[in-house]
């Protein structure tokens, strides 16, 4: 079976490492997060597979071209893990999401009916 490094793209602090040694993963799944410049960024796996190895931790800061973790490429993944909310129509959100949306209704439509619906007889 081939091993795969999954590597950091640039500079910046492991947030979170969503997987774990055993762990099957899809093409394009979301191996860890890293903080750069403020904004967090996902590192993906590159193919289908199995997690062999994780190599870092949450508050580990990494370089361009670190290894994170590996990847032994092949069909040992037969469960597919669980969608990270990428899918148009996806049922759940994620909870990062949620909380940051929360505070945010009274600025959709659907919040305030009645003084939107006293605007739109005027125009």
């Amino acid at each position: 079976m081939e091993v795969h490094a999954v590597v950091a793209e640039l500079h910046g602090t492991v947030v979170a490492v969503d997987v774990a040694p055993g762990d099957p993963v899809a093409a394009n799944s979301v191996i860890a997060l890293v903080e750069s410049m403020k904004l967090h960024h996902e590192v993906r796996a590159g193919a289908r597979g199995t997690i062999t190895e994780v190599l870092v931790a949450p508050g580990q800061t990494v370089t361009i071209g670190a290894v994170l973790a590996m990847l032994a490429i092949g069909d040992a993944a037969a469960a597919e893990p669980p969608s990270t909310g990428d899918d148009a129509g996806a049922a759940s959100t994620r909870d990062d999401l949620a909380a940051v949306r929360a505070p945010h209704p009274r600025g959709a439509d659907a919040a305030p009916p009645a003084p939107v619906g006293q605007r739109h007889p005027r125009g």
